[in-house]
């Protein structure tokens, strides 16, 4: 390499150390990014000025009530408000306009929000539910003095229901003043509530529950199925209990008819329901209150509380009771009891029990059965007596027996042929007895006797006697009478 191109080489290396050099001293005396201005710093500090802040003072910037969370407030204080855009200046017109009132919110105006027309909801329909939705959520968190003071101080006294015009809500918050008052020791209020709320029950339940109320409707039917289970067995709160649990869960159901877990509760209710009036009806029963057992067999076949075939098996359960206990009042008197005062005393609340029944839906069968035992108790005393020569006490038994309409013909024909007989000797004492009274010249008394003979004829005659078999006892009633009537022998 030579002299002049090592100076060459070397002249190049110094001017591009100097280029660079040149380069990085530009760079470095340009002015840096973050001090430029910015345009609209002072429009944006202009949008701040206080006149801009009167304006929006009378603005109320307090979270409504309703207003989606995810919605950012517009007057709060924190990092999002200081990192938030610079706000445009405000129009004039919006400075000298002051904020609009917020839009009134009466009830009587509030309408259903299913499509379609549908009429005004009242005042009183709304503070109704809003009692019963208050109610509820207090009985579910387990306060329940504070329910029953929330109930008062709504409607004046503990339950309420008298104040409220909707069957439904006063069944509600009757149902919840019941239990409410049954956690807290009260058990006479709480059947009193009970009572009450069964009283404004609605068969059946057509409407539906509202829906903040419809969410609450199924854990308080399960609350009312427990407070069921746990009554005692037997006992008529039972069927109150579970009656209420089905009112519930219809509720929700009417407003949301495809939620099946309620309409396996409903039906966990009913099945409940039907149950406990089983459980009642035998206790009644037992106590043989058959009058009341058949009531409730006859509520519960109409309401759909009681299935077909349980009540079929409660009516056969009511007949079987009743029949033995007619042939318990009656055997005395077909087995020829000596105290025969007692024996007659059973029979005649024999026939009392039956008559009292005679309108219920007792089987055909079991019905004839006991009205044939309580014919042949009547029939057996009235030939008995007749034997005895009480001539009165048989005619009374066997006119008894014979108007049974039940009892064949053939049957009956004994019992005629002896009360024929009866009337008959009934006419010789007859004969008798007057012929002495009008010796004693006693014609009023002999009268008396007439009348009587006369009478007993005429019941006879009521009871199926034809005049043919009565002939010869009312022939010796017209001979009595014209003796009556003939002047008295000096």
């Amino acid at each position: 390499m030579t002299v002049e191109e090592a100076l060459v080489a070397l002249l190049a290396l110094v001017a591009g150390i100097l280029l660079f050099l040149g380069l990085a001293q530009a760079l470095d005396a340009r002015p840096p990014r973050h001090a430029r201005p910015r345009r609209g710093d002072d429009d944006g500090r202009r949008s701040r000025a206080p006149g801009a802040t009167s304006a929006l003072s009378g603005v109320n910037w307090a979270r409504p009530a309703e207003r989606p969370p995810e919605r950012a407030e517009a007057g709060d204080g924190g990092d999002e408000a200081r990192a938030a855009p610079p706000v445009a200046p405000a129009p004039a017109a919006f400075e000298s306009t002051p904020p609009p009132e917020p839009a009134s919110m009466d009830p009587s105006t509030v309408e259903s929000p299913e499509p379609g027309h549908h009429p005004a909801i009242s005042a009183p329909a709304l503070q109704e539910m809003a009692l019963v939705e208050a109610c509820a959520t207090l009985f579910l968190a387990g306060k329940h003095a504070e329910m029953l003071v929330a109930v008062a101080s709504s409607l004046g006294r503990a339950e309420g229901a008298d104040s409220i015009r909707s069957a439904h809500a006063a069944t509600a918050v009757g149902s919840l003043a019941a239990l409410s008052r049954r956690a807290l020791g009260d058990e006479a209020e709480a059947r009193s509530a009970l009572a009450t709320a069964l009283r404004d029950l609605p068969e059946p339940v057509v409407e539906g529950c509202p829906p903040r109320l419809a969410a609450l409707s199924v854990p308080i039917g399960r609350r009312f199925l427990e407070a069921s289970e746990q009554s005692p067995e037997g006992a008529e709160e039972r069927i109150a209990v579970a009656r209420l649990a089905a009112f519930w869960l219809s509720w929700r159901l009417v407003a949301a008819p495809a939620d099946h877990g309620a309409q396996a509760l409903l039906e966990t209710a009913r099945a409940a329901l039907a149950a406990g009036c089983a459980e009642v009806i035998a206790g009644l029963i037992r106590r043989q209150e058959w009058i009341e057992a058949h009531e409730l067999i006859k509520r519960g076949r109409e309401t759909g509380e009681l299935p077909a075939a349980r009540g079929d098996e409660l009516v056969e359960l009511l007949a079987t009771s009743l029949k033995h206990e007619i042939e318990r009042l009656t055997a005395p008197i077909i087995r020829g009891a000596k105290n025969e005062s007692r024996a007659v005393a059973g029979l005649e609340q024999a026939e009392t029990v039956l008559l009292s029944l005679a309108d219920t839906s007792l089987p055909p069968r079991s019905r004839t059965s006991m009205i044939r035992r309580l014919w042949r108790g009547y029939a057996t005393l009235g030939v008995r007596r007749l034997k005895a020569g009480s001539l009165d006490a048989a005619a009374d038994a066997l006119v008894r027996a014979l108007g049974m309409k039940e009892i064949g013909r053939r049957r009956q024909r004994h019992v005629k042929e002896a009360l024929v007989r009866t009337l008959e000797a009934m006419g010789d004492q007859t004969m008798d007895t007057v012929a002495k009274l009008l010796a004693d010249e006693n014609r009023e008394a002999a009268s008396e006797q007439v009348k009587h003979l006369d009478a007993c004829l005429e019941r006879a005659r009521g009871s199926g006697l034809s005049r043919e078999q009565l002939s010869v006892a009312s022939a010796k009633v017209r001979v009595l009478v014209q003796r009556l009537e003939a002047p008295p022998t000096p």
